[in-house]
């Protein structure tokens, strides 16, 4: 009986001694991963993208996995403790590395964040205006911008999306009137893509009120004079492909007599 009990016991303190040992071998080894949240303020700074139409969730596994937050949990909770949460834009932020998940929520929220290049196209600008704007916010010259605008490569076309005979700018009423945001390493041409797809996805009632191809002021023309074909090129550099100088005059002479003036490239008001 004793022999009995005395196994008994040996064989219960086998099984403890390797459940210690073997325990270990299957967790994660990761010391913050049974962390709920971080205290904070933080550590190393890193750059996180917050991508369109992002929900508090998706937020949270970003940020965990670049070691934002301990937890998408916490980052959920925190989230949903803040009504302002849901106002979080999409864009370049710079964020610290273990942070509390209500600091991390909080950051987001603070436009000093951001470290991506913001550009606000208002409603009613002509093309000279908008790569003058690019120009500007960007800090390139106005021919980079126009250029950027007429890659048509990386506008995802073939070639000019307005081939009408007579056209000074192709591009104009293509860029819908939005504020965008380009990374701190950014190009024009992915600023100019985005108007360029913002036109396209837009509805058509919308498009053609604001500055879509039936807002074209040279579509309009066409329309007015019943389908004929206008003569005339504008003088000087304001030719198809080629930027106009700022501050030049156009003159377009139209079969039927009529006579259109355009200013272009005056600068853009800031």
């Amino acid at each position: 009986m004793f022999s009995f009990v005395a196994m008994i016991a040996i064989f219960a303190g086998l099984a403890v001694v390797a459940f210690l040992v073997v325990r270990p071998l299957f967790s994660s080894g990761d010391p913050q991963a049974n962390v709920s949240d971080f205290p904070g303020p933080g550590t190393n700074e890193v750059l996180v993208v917050i991508p369109e139409g992002a929900t508090g969730n998706e937020i949270g596994l970003l940020l965990k996995d670049q070691g934002v937050v301990a937890t998408t949990e916490a980052f959920s909770h925190a989230y949903s403790a803040n009504s302002a949460a849901t106002s979080i834009q999409p864009g370049t932020y710079r964020l610290m590395q273990q942070m509390a998940a209500k600091d991390a929520v909080a950051a987001l929220l603070d436009p000093d964040n951001r470290a991506d290049v913001r550009v606000t196209i208002p409603e009613g600008y002509r093309s000279d205006q908008i790569y003058q704007r690019v120009a500007d916010d960007l800090g390139i010259s106005y021919d980079d911008a126009y250029a950027a605008a007429h890659d048509y490569a990386a506008l995802g076309l073939d070639g000019p999306p307005n081939t009408n005979e007579g056209v000074i700018d192709p591009m104009e009423g293509w860029f819908y009137p939005s504020t965008y945001s380009v990374p701190p390493d950014g190009k024009a041409t992915d600023l100019f893509k985005q108007m360029y797809d913002r036109t396209i996805a837009e509805p058509r009632r919308h498009r053609g009120r604001a500055r879509g191809p039936a807002a074209c002021p040279h579509a309009r023309l066409d329309r007015h004079q019943g389908g004929r074909q206008r003569r005339g090129l504008g003088q000087g550099r304001a030719r198809h492909g080629e930027p106009p100088r700022r501050g030049q005059r156009v003159r377009r002479q139209a079969s039927g007599g009529l006579d259109v003036r355009v200013r272009v490239g005056t600068a853009a008001p800031r």
